[in-house]
């Protein structure tokens, strides 16, 4: 886990009503218990035999060269998948 603030209770700073609130640290911590769950991951990036189980909107937010790629690769999929369906269907 990151860091060792918590997540689970109420910010005891004293701020007061109108102040901006700061939770920058856990979405970082809630960010990186999905992604080692692998819950809610939507692509799978394979380097060697390792598989890696990922979420393309945050790699997309890292990268525009990975948005690029992933769109690519989404697109080509949806191509491949009609493809498919009409070689069934002659």
């Amino acid at each position: 886990m990151l860091g060792s603030q918590s997540c689970n209770s109420a910010d005891d700073s004293g701020s007061s009503e109108g102040d901006e609130v700061n939770n920058a640290h856990c979405c970082t911590v809630r960010l990186a218990q999905l992604l080692d769950s692998g819950k809610f991951s939507d692509v799978t990036l394979v380097v060697g035999s390792r598989r890696f189980r990922c979420h393309r909107l945050l790699l997309a937010s890292a990268s525009s060269v990975l948005e690029l790629v992933l769109s690519h690769l989404f697109a080509c999929f949806i191509m491949l998948v009609l493809f498919f369906l009409i070689l069934h269907l002659v």
